[in-house]
């Protein structure tokens, strides 16, 4: 069996070779425990399982996807699977958003119009700004940036930055450090010096605030999802297990004391306990 990946699947990161190589050892230890679906012939989700039945020698599982919005179930399947960051859960929304099946325009369809910004942002748990920069990548970004941006190595506005510049300059860009923008020297009562500082400051907040909404999505998010909820219910179970162990405890050394109790008044009265 040769299979390819589905363009939908491929929108995620890629499973780190340490763990492909653990999911392996335990495929070929366990088997396979779930099935890989296929859409079209090519891997729709388990793509990481199909690689690791590879490695070991294990003829996959597959079944075919049925459903009318494969879009749909790949971001079910993958998005909270994965640790993925701000940056890297944008430009999955804006990649998600514009695809389309082979043959139909991607503004309509059976799967929708192509979303808005603020859409997409809320979509994806990140800040409006994530959004048009990772449209920006999408756009004009080289295929080793928007790699980089998929894999988590480089930030989205980082990346966006480097999309601005001609294609074969952009891995040249990529491999340099950050620079921080000099401020301009304040002389005096230079009211034009100042007044771009200030602004130059106010940008920077800007930007650090919109980092800062777009963790505070993730963080909320989290806290409001089904594991978070569940977890909730499991405190709870615990919180009731151990005031109930407790009582039971208190219980039970009651019953001994009340036992040692009336062993020493049967041992008055000529009880003997049998050898």
């Amino acid at each position: 069996m040769n299979l390819r990946q589905h363009p939908l699947s491929a929108i995620f990161p890629a499973l780190p070779d340490d763990e492909l190589k653990a999911l392996a050892a335990d495929i070929k230890a366990h088997g396979l425990r779930s099935q890989i679906v296929l859409y079209k012939g090519e891997v729709l989700d388990g793509w990481h399982r199909y690689r690791a039945c590879e490695m070991v020698g294990v003829k996959p599982r597959t079944i075919d996807y049925n459903g009318s919005d494969p879009k749909s179930f790949v971001k079910s399947a993958n998005w909270h699977r994965r640790h993925l960051t701000a940056s890297q859960r944008g430009f999955a929304e804006v990649q998600l958003s514009e695809w389309a099946p082979e043959g139909r325009p991607k503004t309509t369809g059976p799967f929708g119009p192509v979303k808005s910004t603020a859409a997409m942002a809320d979509e994806a748990q990140v800040g409006i700004n994530t959004i048009k920069r990772a449209k920006e990548v999408q756009v004009n970004g080289s295929e080793t940036l928007k790699e980089a941006v998929k894999e988590g190595v480089i930030a989205i506005d980082k990346a966006a930055e480097i999309a601005k510049l001609p294609k074969e300059k952009q891995a040249k860009a990529m491999a340099e450090p950050t620079k921080k923008k000099a401020k301009p020297a304040k002389q005096g009562d230079d009211w034009k010096a100042k007044y771009d500082a200030l602004l130059e400051d106010y940008n920077a907040l800007k930007e650090n605030r919109d980092d800062l909404a777009d963790e505070l999505k993730t963080c909320e998010a989290i806290r409001t999802g089904a594991e978070a909820v569940e977890m909730q219910k499991l405190r709870a179970e615990v919180k009731h297990c151990t005031r109930r162990r407790d009582e039971l405890m208190a219980s039970a050394h009651e019953m001994r004391k009340e036992c040692t109790r009336w062993q020493e008044r049967a041992k008055k009265a000529g009880w003997r306990p049998n050898k």
